[in-house]
């Protein structure tokens, strides 16, 4: 996991990210302390991107892609950050680098891989229970093949059920769906051989529920702060993206924030130290607190929890936003790194796993400056790699 934070006024936008990564083991996770999440488009524009949750899509690094997005936007201007975000899905949805050939195989693998995993699954579920043919081509045993369809078909169906819950289903990705079928039975006849045409309408729904999921299993964060050429206030855009499929982006979903009529504070990812500087309590206290005043006084909960939420505004919200409203370049960027510092402060001393730490990576954007760099790690010395220094900022 991760810590980011963006802070907006109408001067400047500051730009913090931690460098700790947590990496999934056979024997369970560690964290290492030297990712990179935060970079410069580039030194022509004025506009910077974080990366938070996975540090891969399609199966290349971010800091790979983001260098390719480098070159191709050399010469290029963005009236607005809009047209770059634009540009940028454009960008991902049309590349080399995840072709269609690449989309599909990647996909048509997870799903196998799920299936076989769903197929054994199954299996030990079967074997549990008495009186089943583990031979199912057995032309002699049509009673137990039979029942063991049915028994099939009653964890498919359960199954569907289980992966669909609390997923609102997306009707953009049926075309593509529709496209696959052959792919489909190519892989259900490989996992369930001789049951497959008995359950192949519910292998079917299977693969949709499947998709429908997928598309949210891998999400990557993408934080991309500036401004465009015309742009003469900051603006941020946040949006999660999971994979490309069939030249869309599957799971896309972004919201752009400016700072026209107040300042900004945005958190991303491990927030809830950030949160408890600003509201003045922690989320998971806050969500405690209308609980406890429903079983203790019921009739006066919401009225309650009004008033401490009033409060919260008044004495911590409403004076945080307004010193960030004028602070300078400087003090912007102070702020930013001492809220990642609190977060990563919080985690060392507590028993949870250090997910936030290492070097904080700091930047501040202005109209008049561009993209620059307050604090970077570098694994290397600059002295001694002169050609990096010029290869920049020749």
């Amino acid at each position: 996991m991760t810590a980011e934070i963006v802070l907006m006024n109408r001067n400047a936008v500051a730009l913090a990210a931690d460098s700790a990564g947590t990496i999934e083991t056979l024997t369970g996770s560690k964290t290492t302390p030297t990712m990179n999440k935060l970079f410069a488009l580039s030194y022509e524009h004025s506009i910077g991107i974080m990366i938070y949750n996975s540090s891969y899509f399609m199966g290349l690094p971010w800091e790979t892609i983001i260098h390719t997005l480098r070159e191709r936007v050399k010469g290029k201007e963005f009236d607005t950050l809009e047209e770059f975000e634009s540009y940028f899905i454009d960008f991902l949805e049309n590349n080399e680098m995840f072709d269609q050939r690449k989309q599909m195989e990647s996909a048509m693998s997870e799903l196998e891989n799920h299936h076989r995993v769903l197929l054994e699954y199954v299996m030990y579920n079967l074997k549990q229970c008495s009186g089943h043919s583990d031979n199912l081509s057995d032309s002699g045993a049509v009673f137990s093949r039979n029942e063991y369809v049915n028994s099939i078909r009653g964890y498919l169906s359960d199954y569907i059920g289980i992966i669909s819950r609390g997923i609102e289903y997306q009707n953009n990705f049926d075309e593509i769906l529709d496209h696959l079928e052959q792919e489909f039975d190519h892989v259900g006849f490989i996992v369930y051989e001789q049951m497959y045409d008995e359950i192949k309408d519910l292998i079917k729904e299977v693969n949709r529920a499947f998709f429908n999921r997928m598309i949210r299993m891998y999400v990557s964060g993408v934080v991309i702060s500036g401004f465009g050429k015309k742009d003469f206030m900051p603006k941020t855009f946040s949006m999660a993206v999971d994979r490309v499929l069939g030249n869309k982006l599957a799971g896309l979903s972004g919201t752009i924030k400016d700072c026209s009529k107040s300042p900004q504070i945005l958190a991303f990812a491990q927030r809830e130290t950030i949160d408890s500087f600003i509201f003045g309590m922690n989320p998971e206290f806050e969500n405690y607190i209308p609980n406890i005043l429903k079983t203790k006084c019921s009739d006066a909960a919401d009225e309650i929890m009004k008033d401490i939420m009033e409060y919260s505004d008044a004495v911590f919200v409403t004076p945080v936003y307004r010193a960030v409203s004028s602070m300078s370049k400087t003090e912007l960027a102070m702020m930013a790194e001492s809220l990642i510092n609190l977060s990563s402060f919080r985690l060392k001393i507590t028993n949870e796993i250090e997910t936030v730490g290492g070097p904080i990576d700091v930047a501040v954007i202005t109209k008049s400056e561009g993209f620059i760099w307050v604090k970077r790690k570098f694994y290397f010395d600059s002295e001694l790699n002169p050609h990096y220094i010029a290869k920049f900022y020749k």
